[in-house]
């Protein structure tokens, strides 16, 4: 009611909208409660409420996920999707790479500058961040090491606690194939798994390099 006064509704106005934008942003239930008693996020909801009323075309997020549990988060975003579904446009600043990786452009900065922008895809393919394949054989040996440096780049293998781990550019297109190598090479795979790059990994591919030379 408070922020509808100040962005000049009538009081009749005002609670008419108020009883719409709870039941939008799912509050109406918690709509007698002191805002003390709410969650962190219902609170992020409550928040995120009084900047959407009718006719907002830019919402501006400035780290909006942060102190939220993974269920609060869901629900946050999935708030957000509908919001965008409304045509308004939202600008999120955050340091969590997988909230970006929901927008449909971004941006990342480094000591105040943008270092790079695009979408995620973009991103990820401009900067050559690979798929990193985990592989666990039923007993660690020279000859796994020996069959796995074939599908990694500059055929690097890093041993893990379980098995070993390499990164290629091409993981979907190369997982069977691995798998057939090592059984003709008498090694029974117990599990592989392979991780897709994240805009994390690009933004440490990308101050990395920075900061390489910088020192250089």
């Amino acid at each position: 009611m408070y922020f509808a006064n100040l962005l000049g509704y009538s009081r009749r106005q005002a609670n008419q909208l108020v009883v719409e934008m709870l039941q939008n942003v799912g509050l109406s239930e918690g709509s007698d409660k002191r805002v003390a008693k709410y969650s962190g996020g219902m609170r992020k909801r409550l928040e995120i409420a009084t900047a959407i009323f009718p006719g907002i075309k830019v919402l501006i997020l400035d780290e909006p996920t942060t102190g939220l549990d993974p269920t609060a988060r869901r629900a946050f975003f999935n708030m957000i999707q509908e919001i965008m579904d409304k045509k308004t446009s939202i600008i999120l600043i955050t340091h969590i790479g997988s909230d970006a990786e929901l927008a449909s452009r971004v941006g990342l900065m480094d000591n105040g500058k943008m270092i790079a922008e695009g979408t995620p895809d973009e991103l990820k393919r401009k900067h050559a961040v690979e798929d990193a394949i985990t592989v666990e054989t039923a007993m660690k040996s020279d000859s796994v090491v020996s069959v796995l440096k074939d599908y990694s780049i500059n055929g690097k293998v890093t041993e893990s606690e379980v098995g070993y781990k390499i990164y290629s550019r091409n993981g979907d297109k190369i997982l069977a194939d691995m798998v057939r190598s090592l059984d003709q090479a008498g090694q029974r795979v117990m599990r592989i798994e392979m991780a897709r790059p994240t805009l994390e990994d690009v933004f440490f591919r990308l101050t990395e390099r920075h900061l390489q030379e910088a020192i250089e």
